[in-house]
């Protein structure tokens, strides 16, 4: 387990640092703070990086979680930013982040 569970922290840590700025932000608001926006891209960056790492054995034996597009969300991120809409970030850490979170604190159990 050892050798992925550097990935499965980067994760979970990404994830906390998006909830914390993001909690009491309407997407509204996030979508009009630019810097917000940049900053949990970062962060989404770094949870698509870990995913990407992830050993392929953990990878076929989890196949809920879509580690291959969590993994070229991250390389969009990297390469397009000036391409990222700010609404696709709000519905990826609404609606994606929190099962892949979820599941990467499972792993860890």
């Amino acid at each position: 387990m050892s050798d992925y569970v550097f990935y499965l922290d980067e994760i979970i840590l990404a994830a906390k640092q998006i909830e914390k700025l993001t909690a009491q932000v309407s997407e509204a608001d996030f979508c009009a703070n630019e810097t917000l926006v940049i900053g949990v891209a970062r962060f989404l960056e770094a949870a698509g990086a870990a995913a990407k790492g992830m050993p392929l054995n953990v990878r076929k034996n989890n196949p809920d979680i879509d580690w291959r597009k969590w993994a070229l969300f991250s390389d969009f991120l990297v390469g397009d930013y000036p391409k990222v809409d700010a609404a696709m970030v709000w519905d990826v850490i609404k609606n994606k982040l929190p099962a892949l979170k979820a599941k990467a604190e499972k792993l860890l159990e």
